[in-house]
């Protein structure tokens, strides 16, 4: 029996939990002061951290400078959320996932830290896509699809003059890219596609198939389950797809278990 039928199992007896945990958060579309507050504590104390990489590290600035670096980020993720309320939402749960999946992957430290960032950012681009496109009811268009694969391209051109953050412009730009090369917007394959990135794609993906999005509904976790299953090698680094299938059949709450106010159905 595959992962996905075993989850199946488990899950049909949760069902009232995961329909509860679910319609809580559906079209909330904002990000409580609570979550923001974590996350540039978060943000905060992580910029602290050292790296062995060639590239700038976040942390290689002054100690007292940190918070300020933490609020841009923020500030960047408060103009996606006015731009966009949903993508911002989407962008914290693809943070949450992509942190478990790097820790999943044995990361620590620095890694993890801008895989964390490049999660929060990775839709940043989507600031400069309209609102017809980015709110259209259905499906896109060639042409309107052509201009939505732009936004890792427009990401990178909003992030780059902020040079902290220049660790991260690879993932933001990668993002979307598939393992067997078909992806967007460069079409590399492989390990050309920089690590990180391979993990906010992972992550991206659980979070747009879990919930519900303008075209369509979500899907369920045994069908998330199989996705990743089928997508692995093709889609998905395989190695990353396997550690979210290992990490979401722990149940529905690694999915759904976030971004909620306090609520007696919220931990069960």
């Amino acid at each position: 029996m595959n992962q996905a039928k075993r989850l199946q199992r488990r899950v049909v007896s949760g069902t009232g939990v995961l329909g509860a945990m679910r319609d809580e958060r559906r079209d909330r579309g904002i990000i409580s002061d609570a979550v923001l507050g974590d996350l540039r504590l978060g943000l905060a104390s992580e910029l602290s951290l050292s790296t062995t990489d060639s590239l700038p590290a976040l942390a290689d600035y002054p100690a007292h400078t940190r918070s300020a670096r933490a609020n841009t980020i923020l500030g960047l993720l408060a103009a996606l959320q006015a731009k966009d309320p949903y993508t911002a939402e989407h962008s914290i749960r693809v943070e949450v996932y992509a942190r478990k999946l790097a820790q999943r992957l044995g990361l620590a430290g620095a890694p993890t830290r801008d895989i964390r960032v490049g999660a929060i950012l990775h839709d940043v681009g989507k600031i400069a896509i309209p609102d017809a496109i980015l709110n259209k009811p259905g499906r896109l268009t060639i042409d309107e699809f052509d201009l939505m694969k732009s936004h890792p391209v427009r990401g990178v051109a909003i992030l780059r003059p902020i040079a902290f953050l220049e660790p991260i412009l690879p993932m933001v730009m990668h993002h979307h890219e598939w393992y067997d090369g078909t992806g967007y917007p460069e079409g590399i394959a492989g390990e050309e596609i920089p690590f990180g990135a391979r993990v906010i794609q992972v992550a991206d993906c659980i979070d747009a198939m879990a919930w519900t999005r303008h075209y369509r509904r979500e899907l369920n976790m045994a069908q998330i389950i199989s996705e990743l299953e089928k997508g692995a090698g093709r889609q998905f680094d395989p190695e990353i797809a396997a550690a979210a299938i290992d990490w979401i059949g722990e149940g529905p709450q690694c999915i759904y278990g976030i971004m909620a106010s306090p609520s007696p159905t919220a931990h069960v």
